[in-house]
């Protein structure tokens, strides 16, 4: 079990969201980096859509109560008592573990060995902070909470690590933003997508799990910002009517009324979302099956990425004898 001394802002407990239900009003929510969550649960052996905790900017404080808990920070941050980020760690009874601030990205997360136990509602673990659904009680964690972890029959875990500059796509941050146009793209002069890719955008101080608002050249529409309300897709890029477009996340509406010109490709959305305010903003257009083909790839290259997280040696007998150093039998003579 662990106790949450100080939570950090936004800290929630999520997990890869709750589809398939937008149809009754109830949207996913979810994580809002999927791949780094995934890297996350990959460093404690864990299976990639496990809840994990997710924080914002600063990182919770944390205690281990009865058990040892086996667990991984996924995020730039320094924590207290020299527990390393981006490695799995093991925090003893009675033993604290307190996040620092993020350094150059916005969204981090603490992933165990053991699942989280945290009440499931049609599907999924996750926390829809706006309308209080999901999670531990439908919000953000507080200062007291207490969350127990399922024990299972697994053995000691290797400590594995991740180099944060792949597991941030540090070496692409620099890369325009994909999106494919949209599905109200005829609403909107044909300047305005010219615009939209080949000027400069800042992402505002306005930013949550439900959107980031950008701010730029406005994007003008053909007649009118509105349009019968109809469905909103994770990246769809609204524009209302003063042309600043917004890009809508894991707690956006089910359902929209403004126009929305493009749609961000799923795997540029982790490089979006780990901006933070302030930070500029470019994008670039792309066709559906370009997209289709960036996505693929790039889940194979995130699968490969789990799979081969090296082991961290700290050279003690333990940690020898676990990583198996001779196969086979080998003779005395």
């Amino acid at each position: 079990m662990i106790e949450i001394i100080e939570p950090g802002p936004l800290t929630s407990v999520q997990d890869r969201g709750r589809w398939g239900h937008q149809a009754q009003g109830i949207g996913p929510s979810g994580v809002m980096d999927a791949r780094l969550a995934q890297i996350a649960n990959a460093l404690v052996s864990a299976p990639g859509d496990q809840a994990v905790i997710e924080f914002w900017g600063m990182g919770p404080s944390l205690e281990a109560t009865e058990r040892p808990v086996t667990l991984a920070i996924a995020g730039n941050a320094q924590p207290s008592s020299g527990h390393p980020a981006w490695q799995t760690l093991t925090l003893h009874p009675g033993e604290r573990l307190s996040i620092g601030p993020l350094r150059g990205h916005a969204v981090g997360y603490l992933a165990f060995a053991n699942p989280l136990q945290v009440p499931t509602w049609l599907g999924s673990q996750a926390t829809h902070i706006r309308a209080g659904l999901g999670g531990i009680d439908g919000r953000c964690l507080r200062p007291g909470d207490r969350i127990g972890l399922q024990q299972t029959s697994s053995g000691a875990l290797l400590t594995r690590y991740v180099d944060p500059e792949r597991a941030l796509q540090s070496q692409s941050a620099s890369q325009p933003i994909r999106l494919v146009a949209g599905p109200q793209d005829q609403d909107f002069e044909a300047a305005a997508l010219q615009v939209l890719a080949s000027q400069p955008y800042r992402l505002t101080s306005l930013c949550d799990r439900m959107g980031y608002r950008l701010e730029g050249p406005a994007l003008k529409h053909k007649v009118s910002a509105d349009i019968a309300s109809d469905g909103i897709a994770m990246g769809s890029v609204q524009v209302p009517a003063n042309g600043q477009p917004i890009v809508l996340l894991a707690e956006r509406q089910t359902t929209g009324g403004y126009t929305k010109i493009a749609t961000v490709v799923s795997c540029d959305l982790p490089r979006l979302v780990q901006k933070v305010p302030g930070s500029e903003v470019r994008f670039s257009w792309v066709s559906v099956e370009e997209a289709q083909a960036a996505a693929l790839a790039d889940a194979q290259a995130l699968e490969q990425l789990c799979a081969q997280l090296p082991l961290r040696m700290d050279m003690t007998t333990a940690s020898l004898l676990a990583a198996n150093l001779i196969s086979g039998v080998v003779s005395g003579e």
